[in-house]
């Protein structure tokens, strides 16, 4: 390595203990040292590339499936694309693994297809009912539920779902996480019956299988208590996150992410419940404890750190939340790059900031940007874009541009009936919006 050093054609990276070859390098080594593709060590690579795909138990996974990703990207060059493809399925173990990594990344397209393959392979390889090909199809639920793409999902959670009731019975822990997940479509369907059936069930099996406190158990309090606080139910809500609080702490202790990311959720229902100084008091809890735990740039330690922007832009301390903001998208451009959804969220809430500051023209530019990156990274459905394109209604009509306010309310309107139906809260809000608009026009 030091004599490919001593030439620049690699580069020592100081903080990750690896290394790194420019992309010409890298292209010029392709086209002039390796006329004929080797299969053999293609799938070399391509093995290697997923064992080192990091587990989600590590402590900060971004970090080094990061630095994996160029050499995913690699292996779809125009000379391996084919081969890459074919070891998707000839090795479904590894497709998935890839396709994982790409999912952390907000990679979705390629983690779809990496899935794809995988889950050909399994059937192929194992039949439609084995435990790998059923997870597979799990997590394929849980990538298109990612990307708002929610009849995609639940066709594949009911999938899934189907064939584990069948294979291993409806209490297996495997079935339950199954079970939960389509709560959380159901949820984002605005179908909060079925997402609380769907949550009680997962409960009621982890209860009796794993016991109240097992840590798997208050994973389902705390989406109980999520489920509520979206129905508005403070009361009901803050039971659940309590009763999910004193669970964490007591099997996990009060540092621990899981109890902190409890108490950043009572600072949401406070929140909600305009009881900002019991919000805040939250927050800077949560805060304390992530940051010490995981860092000042660690996405939990962001999420926040962004939920405090909020409150201070809530309150009119305009700065304050600017620079929470500002603290936010910085740590997310670095750890999981500037196209991410998370820091898509706050380019989209310095949007809502500066058109509360009256800078109407930077608060377009903000909306504009985060929409092109949700568009790009979720397509064309998702409820981030519909709820930017909101934001984009609001503040054309602001300006006086009626025209474009009505364009833009109707897009999310549309977006919003089919997606969560027309009797969701978010669908009557914009209905609510455009009908004002119209009289506003007819005046």
């Amino acid at each position: 390595m030091r004599k490919l050093c001593d030439y620049s054609l690699v580069e020592v990276q100081s903080g990750s203990q690896g290394y790194s070859l420019h992309a010409c390098v890298h292209d010029w080594t392709l086209e002039a040292l390796n006329r004929a593709v080797d299969p053999e060590l293609c799938l070399l690579a391509f093995s290697c590339v997923a064992r080192s795909v990091a587990c989600e138990s590590e402590a900060q996974p971004w970090l080094r499936n990061r630095r994996l990703l160029p050499h995913a990207v690699r292996l779809e060059h125009r000379r391996l694309r084919a081969l890459a493809e074919q070891y998707a399925q000839d090795k479904p173990d590894s497709g998935h693994k890839i396709g994982v990594l790409y999912e952390g990344l907000d990679k979705f397209t390629r983690a779809e297809q990496m899935y794809q393959q995988a889950l050909a392979g399994y059937k192929k390889a194992l039949g439609p009912e084995h435990r790998s090909t059923l997870d597979a199809v799990h997590d394929l639920g849980n990538l298109y539920l990612t990307q708002g793409k929610l009849p995609e999902a639940k066709h594949m959670s009911q999938l899934a779902l189907k064939g584990k009731e069948k294979t291993l019975g409806p209490e297996h822990m495997s079935t339950l996480d199954t079970v939960n997940n389509l709560g959380n479509i159901y949820l984002h369907e605005g179908k909060m019956a079925k997402a609380e059936r769907m949550y009680q069930r997962a409960l009621t099996g982890k209860e009796k299988t794993l016991g109240p406190e097992n840590p798997s158990t208050i994973d389902i309090i705390n989406n109980l208590g999520n489920i509520y606080l979206e129905q508005g139910k403070m009361a009901e809500a803050e039971r659940m996150y309590q009763r999910a609080l004193t669970g964490y702490k007591k099997a996990l202790g009060p540092e621990y992410t899981s109890t902190l990311d409890i108490v950043n959720n009572l600072g949401n229902i406070y929140l909600e419940q305009g009881k900002i100084a019991e919000a805040e008091r939250m927050y800077q809890r949560a805060l304390t404890g992530i940051e010490k735990r995981l860092g000042p740039e660690n996405p939990s330690t962001l999420d926040i750190v962004n939920n405090l922007g909020n409150i201070y832009l809530e309150q009119g301390r305009m700065a304050e939340a600017e620079r929470m903001y500002q603290w936010a998208l910085t740590g997310y451009k670095k750890v999981l790059g500037p196209e991410h959804t998370f820091t898509l969220n706050i380019i989209n809430n310095l949007g809502t900031l500066y058109r509360a500051q009256d800078k109407l023209s930077e608060a377009e530019r903000m909306y504009q940007r985060a929409l092109t990156g949700y568009k790009k990274a979720l397509g064309p459905e998702h409820t981030l874009i519909l709820n930017t394109v909101y934001n984009l209604g609001n503040l054309y009509l602001h300006r006086g541009k009626l025209a474009e306010a009505g364009r833009m309310y109707r897009w999310a309107l549309t977006g919003y009936e089919k997606m969560l139906g027309r009797e969701h809260t978010l669908t009557l809000t914009i209905a609510n919006s455009l009908g004002e608009l119209s009289r506003k026009v007819d005046r």
